[in-house]
């Protein structure tokens, strides 16, 4: 008599070091697509998105000339990725987003 368990654990199955590099690798192929996917048409540009282009845009032309964004309690971080986006890939609102997608 052929005893099923003991030919059941022969049969190989895929190493979970396989599988889990290659499914994070999926995970964060969709999510960086979805992050990036019309981002400079959708959902239209709103007022803070703006002005932090226009910061980094006066940031690139005299320099950084304050530590606080549109408000005090907000800093520049935005607007330096901004700028360095705009260093790196021009102008526009594609690169004005890629700095400040959250």
């Amino acid at each position: 008599m052929v005893n099923v368990q003991s030919e059941v654990r022969k049969i190989p199955l895929i190493s979970m070091g396989i599988v889990i590099p290659i499914l994070s690798g999926i995970i964060f192929c969709s999510l960086g697509f979805w992050w990036i996917y019309k981002l400079d048409v959708l959902p239209g540009l709103h007022a803070d998105e703006a002005w932090s282009g226009l910061k980094a845009v006066q940031f690139q032309n005299e320099g950084v000339s304050q530590i606080i964004g549109m408000n005090n309690y907000t800093g520049i971080l935005q607007t330096l990725l901004t700028g360095l986006s705009f260093d790196l890939f021009g102008r526009g609102v594609f690169q004005l987003r890629l700095g400040g997608v959250h």
